[in-house]
């Protein structure tokens, strides 16, 4: 998919106003889709916050998955430790 990709300028793209996106076959919230799947270390880190912020900015950090957990738990259980800062910024 777009996020899985890192494809900003196709996300951007399929994003809809509510800020879910047209291309999600997991049916999980983009945002968390985005945490799960990026590593934010090397050379993709600074893409991998661009398009986290614009994620953020669309949908917001309250959404939840299936199993209600938050982009906060992910990006905790994650160890991602700059998506979490951010996702605090924007609490």
């Amino acid at each position: 998919t777009a996020v899985t990709e890192k494809k900003l300028e196709a996300i951007e793209q399929l994003l809809t106003p509510e800020g879910t996106i047209t291309e999600n076959p997991t049916e999980e919230p983009i945002l968390i889709t985005a945490i799960q799947s990026f590593s934010f270390t090397g050379v993709e880190k600074e893409r991998e916050l661009n398009i986290l912020k614009l994620l953020i900015a669309k949908t917001g950090v309250q959404v939840r998955d299936k199993r209600s957990y938050t982009p906060l738990h992910w990006a905790t259980v994650e160890g991602h430790l700059e998506a979490i800062k951010l996702l605090l910024a924007h609490n």
